[in-house]
């Protein structure tokens, strides 16, 4: 009896992962397909489906949904058929690719909240993770979060950038006006 990847990787200690990740090849080709980076596949799936399935350990799972959206729909039996160092090959890529994307948004995307809007709870919202982000963008409407989620990751982030810059720039008007005033009496 053959072993599932999923179960092949999930035997794996955590060391023992760590050394595969940091040491292993990595590879964008999934079933012959070309995978462009993560930033082009939806946002949803960047940022919701993939962490969700990597915490259950479903990287078959994974694989399916990348496949799918690439335009070519695959049984987890056929995707388990391939060679498991190519899946793990791509699963590195994959964990490289949310790395690099984690470390874009802390550099851009970060804008760290006043002390009023700390002591007012802000931080009570973090327990809602994306959801945030996609009712912000959403502007509220909760019949639009399935829209938000299908646009691709890069869409999103620019977004989100042009929402940082101008957050940022409110914030230093606010303390120029503020000054200006001060000066004035």
């Amino acid at each position: 009896m053959n072993i599932s990847f999923n179960e092949d990787i999930n035997t794996l200690t955590e060391i023992q992962f760590k050394i595969i990740l940091e040491s292993g090849e990595r590879k964008s080709i999934l079933c012959g397909v070309e995978l462009e980076s993560l930033i082009y596949f939806s946002y949803g799936l960047v940022k919701i489906d993939i962490p969700e399935l990597l915490k259950e350990g479903k990287f078959l799972e994974i694989f399916q949904q990348l496949l799918k959206e690439k335009g070519k729909s695959l049984p987890l039996q056929e995707i388990d058929e391939q060679e498991h160092n190519d899946l793990l090959a791509c699963l590195i890529w994959i964990k490289d690719e949310l790395e690099a994307i984690g470390n874009l948004e802390k550099e851009y995307l970060y804008n760290p909240p006043d002390a009023d809007l700390i002591n007012a709870g802000i931080r009570e919202l973090d327990e809602l993770g994306e959801f945030n982000t996609i009712d912000n963008l959403a502007g509220g409407d909760i019949l639009k979060h399935e829209q938000i989620k299908a646009l691709p990751y890069h869409y999103v982030f620019d977004k989100l950038r042009k929402q940082t810059l101008e957050n940022k720039i409110s914030k230093n008007l606010a303390k120029i006006q503020q000054q200006k005033m001060k000066q004035k009496k």
